[in-house]
């Protein structure tokens, strides 16, 4: 939250040079405003929107995560009749003072998911010019959040979502059209806006942007990725800035006439100088120092205040070594979350954890809540799903030759994979390397979001799981804090019982997803 109140100052340097010039800021985020601190989280967002409204937002397209929370107050989905699935993310729209924008989901029956505040675009005047900006959201997003609280939605293919809206804009008078997608990509460097050889060309933004006809948008901000992207892709400047508020992007341009000039895609700019750990420190910024906005520190002040005390309650833990997570492959972090979901229900046989659940890195040093929770923020409850062993292995099978999520965490047993006659086949094997049949019967652990499709990791099984149950009696993440504290002393991401990159618990054919038997 602290880097909020910096990136204030970046704004404040920026708008006075272009107000001089005779010129504005539009400030914009593409989704996933709410999830992953203690403070939002607490707040079901309020947090996030308080600082939003103080930094003086344009608009926010809606992501996958704005879904998380439910209905308001403690409850993750509707549980009682007449309690709103998206009663929380409406809270929000409510306080805010800029719109949310959607033009790409709708409810079952084809009516508009809208009310006041929440809308397909808006149309905004800045420095006298007439601006447009629309907002969609990743085909992904129905499945990358609670499936309880999206039943009722589908979702339209970006490219007629964005012509349709674009059209609209423009019939209005827009002679600026920004896109804010909370679909993205991943690029390594950002040296050249127009070299984009270290960019992943198979992503959803840049799939997108080469389908979009010449003059549809004039610039677009993803997200979603959590990666950075600061590139041209077919004609159109594309920024994407990281996740967690470590970095902003920016775009520069200027309008004579009816042309719009492209001037600058400036690469991520990092709001802190050294690791946020360390407490942040800004580089100078538009030719002045960068000061903390005092408007943006009043708005977070009661959230951070209310909850300062849990943050810092110590787990009586720590870690010799910093603990990584991964997307694409097995982790320590990874392993130890699952470890940690076994020991807490050892009459499972297997653990299961999406890499997208866990957010971010463990530093060295003492463990406290409030770290913790930003490794796994989310108010999910334990699943049991009992399976035989065959249709575990159809899981991993699919997950492995498929690229839809980041890699799997798995606890219990190991999984080797060898390429046999153009196909992929798995052998599941317990702690002690024997192999397991596949008649076996496996009660698997995992979370509500994956047990009711999140992911699609069980999608394709649903007829073959022969039990689920829901264990609501306490979130996944409080009862990972309880196991933390009664291991109490010291913990080392380079215990080979944890980590052992010469034994890993998943052996792959090759390192990266999906695998591809020749």
């Amino acid at each position: 939250m602290e880097r909020l109140a910096w990136f204030g100052g970046y704004l404040d340097n920026l708008r006075r040079r272009r107000r001089a010039e005779g010129g504005d800021v539009i400030v914009v985020d593409a989704g996933d405003l709410f999830q992953g601190t203690l403070e939002s989280n607490a707040s079901e967002g309020a947090a996030m929107v308080a600082a939003y409204n103080a930094l003086g937002y344009h608009a926010l397209a809606l992501g996958n995560h704005e879904f998380d929370f439910g209905p308001e107050g403690p409850a993750s989905t509707a549980r009682l009749p007449g309690q709103d699935p998206r009663g929380a993310l409406m809270a929000r729209v409510r306080q805010a003072h800029f719109p949310f924008l959607n033009a790409n989901l709708i409810r079952a029956d084809g009516s508009p998911l809208a009310a006041p505040n929440l809308l397909p675009s808006a149309l905004l005047k800045v420095a006298g010019v007439a601006l447009g900006i629309l907002g969609v959201t990743t085909e992904e997003t129905l499945r990358s959040t609670l499936a309880a609280n999206v039943r009722d939605l589908r979702i339209l293919p970006l490219r007629e979502s964005v012509l349709r809206e674009a059209d609209r804009l423009r019939a209005k008078g827009a002679r600026v059209l920004i896109l804010l997608a909370h679909a993205g990509g991943k690029c390594r460097h950002f040296d050249s806006p127009e070299d984009v050889s270290s960019c992943e060309h198979d992503q959803e933004i840049f799939t997108l942007a080469r389908a979009l006809p010449a003059g549809t948008v004039d610039a677009i901000v993803g997200g979603h990725t959590h990666a950075g992207v600061a590139h041209r892709v077919a004609g159109i400047p594309i920024i994407e800035s990281f996740s967690y508020g470590r970095a902003f992007g920016r775009i520069d341009l200027e309008v004579e006439g009816k042309q719009t000039k492209l001037l600058a895609i400036h690469p991520p700019r990092e709001i802190c100088t050294r690791p946020a750990e360390e407490g942040c420190v800004p580089a100078a910024y538009e030719g002045h120092a960068v000061l903390p906005s005092e408007e943006v520190k009043r708005s977070i002040q009661p959230f951070v205040d209310a909850t300062r005390d849990l943050r810092a309650r110590p787990l009586g833990l720590r870690l010799t070594t910093p603990f990584w997570r991964s997307r694409d492959r097995e982790s320590p972090l990874g392993n130890l979350v699952t470890d940690l979901m076994l020991e807490s229900r050892p009459d499972h046989d297997v653990a299961l954890m999406n890499s997208g659940g866990i957010r971010r890195d463990l530093a060295a040093g003492p463990l406290h809540y409030g770290t913790f929770f930003e490794v796994y923020p989310f108010d999910n409850y334990f699943a049991t799903l009992e399976m035989r062993a065959s249709t575990l292995r159809q899981v991993l099978t699919q997950h492995w030759t498929q690229q839809k999520a980041g890699m799997v965490a798995i606890s219990g047993i190991e999984v080797e994979g060898r390429c046999k006659e153009g196909k992929l086949q798995l052998e599941l094997r317990s702690k002690e390397g024997r192999a397991i049949a596949d008649s076996t019967l496996l009660r698997v652990l995992a979370h509500d979001f994956l047990a009711s499709g999140g992911d699609g990791l069980f999608a394709a099984v649903k007829e073959q799981i022969l039990s689920l149950r829901i264990d609501e009696s306490e979130p996944l993440r409080e009862v990972l804090v309880q196991r933390l504290r009664a291991r109490g002393g010291t913990l080392s991401a380079n215990d080979p019982a944890l980590y052992d990159p010469k034994r890993p618990r998943m052996r792959m054919p090759s390192r990266r997803r999906p695998i591809r038997c020749p």
